[in-house]
Formats: C-alpha cells, structure tokens, sequence
C-alpha cells in the first residue's frame, strides 16, 4: 500500500514545535540540576572502572558510554535549519567532551 502523498504547506504557516520544546526544556531541566548529574556522571565513571577490573565473564555494566549510540535525533549530514545546525554542534560538543575527560 502506497503512502499518502505529504500536505503541502504554506511557508508562513505556524507549526507545532512540540518536539523542539521537549528538547528545549529537557536541555535547560539538566542544565539547573547540574550537580545531579555530574554526581551521576562520576558515579557511572567509577562503577565502569570498578566493572573493568573484573574477568570479563563477571562484568555487569551494560553501558559502554553516556551517550546513546549513533547519531542523535533528528541528525542530518547538512541541516537545513538552524536549529538542525545547533543540535549537530551540541552532539559535537558532547562527543568531544566525552573523549577528552
């Protein structure tokens, strides 16, 4: 069964930013409870140090990094948006941060 074929949208029309305000509001929910979660980040860190002392056989942790694997969402290899740009230099950033520490 063939997909219906997309709506055509008039370019100033309004459109719902929902998922951008998740993001949004997820970003600036991490950014005040900071402590939080850099408690959480060295608690991740000294668990995966502890796991890597032990046989192979015997280890637990599932997570090989903090960040989710692949590319996040919405990732395109050249934004059409601003926003699309702004999201690919967080993930950038984060990646980079990750493998200098």
């Amino acid at each position: 069964m063939p997909l219906p074929p997309r709506p055509v949208l008039d370019p100033d029309e309004m459109v719902p930013a929902k998922t951008l305000c998740r993001r949004v509001r997820a970003f600036a929910n991490a950014l005040l409870n900071l402590d939080h979660h850099i408690h959480r980040m060295a608690r991740w860190r000294a668990q995966r140090a502890a796991q890597s002392k032990l046989p192979w056989k015997e280890r637990t942790l599932r997570r090989l990094s903090p960040i989710r694997p692949g590319v996040p969402p919405g990732y395109r290899e050249r934004p059409k948006t601003l926003v699309g740009e702004t999201l690919k230099d967080c993930h950038i950033l984060a990646l980079d941060a990750l493998n200098s520490s």
